[in-house]
């Protein structure tokens, strides 16, 4: 099963290595926080 991350409105995939539901739930939030980061740099670019 494939997981996403919603940022900005748009559901991006998550690689396999990071797997959702082994995370904790601090660990998730971050991830979503480091993602919210990084997408604009990208996008930008």
């Amino acid at each position: 099963m494939r997981s996403f991350v919603k940022v900005r409105g748009v559901n991006v995939p998550v690689t396999e290595t990071f797997n959702q539901e082994l995370m904790k739930p601090k660990a998730k939030l971050w991830m979503k926080f480091v993602c919210s980061r990084i997408w604009p740099m990208i996008e930008v670019s």
